[in-house]
């Protein structure tokens, strides 16, 4: 395992964030951009922008701070680290909790969210490395990664039959996505169907409407926010708000709850 050292980030490189975590070797997260940290500003964590460095290679990630009254701060790196491969991981954390010792006050805590397939090896590799598995914060029900460099006819063939047949369907049936100009019209709508797809849901309660405004707003400045919205009987039954990020686009959407999911 290669030694792994952790510094503050210059101003310049926190300038130029959102081109230097791109450049990570797993592609960075959107979750450690720019635009979302500024959305955990105003949520009352402090963005510790770090660059972590081995002889073979810069990885830069925010740890987000919040302060726990009688025990400290607690580092947080959302959706990180960014490590080239899992048995970075170890010493890429120990620096990190060496750089956290090295600043005033205490930091009782370090959270990460690691990038990798689960695997029992994964696990045992953490596990005799002292890192203990917690909860999950971010509760993704499932992960579905699509490589969109083939022709639309090798995309297709690269479905399953069962995504084959829905998007032929859609396309029977005319279904189109279209690009909508962001704004508040184009918000409040894209609320309107969170609201509606969590009808009778537990698992996902939605924020605010002020927290979402203020998430969307910073990524559509930021030209990496686009919304797309399908429309049945002439009003928007889906919505996808899609972020690009470095190679990587993501993108959180809604439907009807009354509404077959479609294949996106």
């Amino acid at each position: 395992m290669a030694p792994f050292t952790a510094r503050a980030a210059t101003a310049d490189e926190v300038a130029r964030w959102d081109e230097l975590v791109p450049a990570n070797p797993l592609g960075g997260n959107v979750l450690q951009s720019g635009p979302f940290s500024r959305v955990k500003v105003r949520q009352g964590w402090q963005p510790i922008h770090l660059a972590v460095e081995s002889p073979d290679y810069t990885s830069y990630v925010i740890a987000y701070q919040r302060r726990i009254p009688a025990l400290g701060a607690l580092w947080y790196l959302i959706k990180g680290l960014d490590t080239a491969r899992p048995e970075d991981v170890p010493p890429f954390v120990d620096a990190v909790v060496a750089h956290a010792r090295r600043r005033p006050g205490r930091v009782f805590a370090v959270k990460i969210e690691p990038d990798f397939p689960d695997t029992e090896e994964l696990r045992a590799l953490f596990a005799g490395a002292g890192l203990v598995k917690t909860f999950n914060i971010q509760a993704n029900d499932s992960t579905a990664i699509l490589d969109l460099t083939p022709d639309e006819n090798q995309l297709l063939r690269n479905l399953s039959s069962r995504g084959r047949n829905a998007v032929r369907r859609a396309i029977r049936d005319g279904v189109r996505a279209q690009l909508v100009e962001a704004g508040e019209d184009t918000y409040r709508t894209m609320y309107a169907l969170m609201g509606q797809a969590q009808q009778g849901r537990l698992s996902a309660v939605p924020r605010p409407y002020e927290y979402y405004r203020g998430f969307w707003q910073e990524f559509v400045d930021a030209g990496m926010g686009r919304f797309y919205f399908v429309y049945e009987d002439g009003k928007p039954s889906v919505g996808a708000f899609v972020i690009l990020y470095g190679r990587k686009a993501t993108y959180k959407g809604r439907r009807l709850a009354a509404q077959p999911q479609p294949v996106r």
